[in-house]
Parts: C-alpha cells; sequence; structure tokens
C-alpha cells in the first residue's frame, strides 16, 4: 500500500479551551493516525477475525490498491449530546468518552471517507482524573481509539479488543503515552 493522505476536520473546538493545545495544532493527530495506519497495514502479526472480513468493513481499506485519500470529522460535543447518541445508537442512557461512525467505503475509490467521530471533553477530563492521567494523553488515546473503529475494529469480543488495544498501546508508544488499559 502506497502513502496515505489522512484528511479530517474538528468541528465544535470552543467545546474544549485548550484542545488545540492538546493536539499540537494538529500536527500530533496527524502523526497519530498515520502511525497506526501504517502499524495496522504492515503488522503481520495482526489477525483479522471473522467480524472483519465482511467486504465494507474497514480493513479493506487495505487492499484498495490507488487509495490516496482518507477522510473524516471529529467533533466535540457536550454531555447531553453524547448521552442522547449513545443512547440512540447503542441503547445506553450515559455520556460516554467517545463515540464513532463508520461509513460503508466504495471500492476501489481513490478518497473515501471512513465516518465521523463525537468526542466529549468533559468525560475525558473526568476520566483522566479519576484514573490520574495526563489529560492531553488522554484525549490522544481516546481520538486514536475512535479512528481504529472506523477502521473497523472493536472490542466487543475478548480476543477482538486484545487486537484494538494492541494497535493502541504500540501507536501510543511513539508517543511515550504509558499503557492506557495497566
Amino acid at each position: 500500500m502506497q502513502k496515505v493522505q489522512i484528511k479530517y476536520k474538528v468541528f465544535n473546538k470552543n467545546l474544549c479551551e485548550n484542545f488545540l493545545t492538546i493536539v499540537n495544532k494538529k500536527l500530533i493527530l496527524n502523526y497519530l493516525f498515520d502511525e497506526a495506519l501504517n502499524f495496522v497495514n504492515h503488522n503481520k502479526t495482526i489477525k483479522i477475525h471473522n467480524n472483519f472480513l465482511d467486504p465494507s468493513s474497514k480493513t479493506q481499506i487495505f487492499k484498495i490498491k490507488e487509495l490516496k485519500t482518507i477522510e473524516f470529522t471529529i467533533t466535540l460535543v457536550n454531555l447531553q449530546t453524547i448521552q442522547e447518541i449513545n443512547k440512540s445508537y447503542r441503547n445506553k442512557d450515559y455520556p460516554t468518552n467517545v463515540i464513532s461512525f463508520e461509513e460503508p467505503i466504495l471500492q476501489n475509490k481513490k478518497d473515501i471517507y471512513i465516518g465521523d467521530i463525537y468526542i466529549n471533553p468533559e468525560v475525558i477530563k473526568q476520566e483522566a482524573i479519576k484514573e490520574n492521567i495526563v489529560i492531553n494523553n488522554h484525549y490522544i488515546h481516546i481520538m486514536l481509539h475512535g479512528f481504529l473503529h472506523l477502521l473497523g475494529f472493536d472490542h466487543i469480543k475478548d480476543k477482538d479488543a486484545k487486537i484494538m488495544e494492541g494497535i493502541e498501546i504500540k501507536t501510543l508508544e511513539q508517543f511515550y503515552i504509558q499503557n492506557p488499559y495497566n
């Protein structure tokens, strides 16, 4: 697979007063998503389980020969909005840190839109305080987590969770961020 450009837009940055500082004016995110994509693409130890073999799965991204651009959005939302989304789409009536919505891939397109990531800064801040995690590191982890969902990874089954968490851990190591699952 050739070098793929990753494009994304961030909406509602004003919901987190230091969002641009946290993500270092987008440079960290660019590198983060690029590292994750490269790790997934080149790591032969990642086993793709049956739930990823569906032709609409994001792991199919790596089979598109002429792929040039992957696009998605990141939207920061308040507690009420994330709770409504969580209730409507996951039947869970509480706020969460991140929810991702995948878009079906149209095969053999050079530029693809893979979906949307919704992030709640308040939950991320609460979790960081509760777990004694550096908030910037937690933001980076949660954005990576949402991105991997857009690529088709999930953590519903234990074996799939181990794969997804392994990718997160290895990618976060590139930023000197400790294993978030310890």
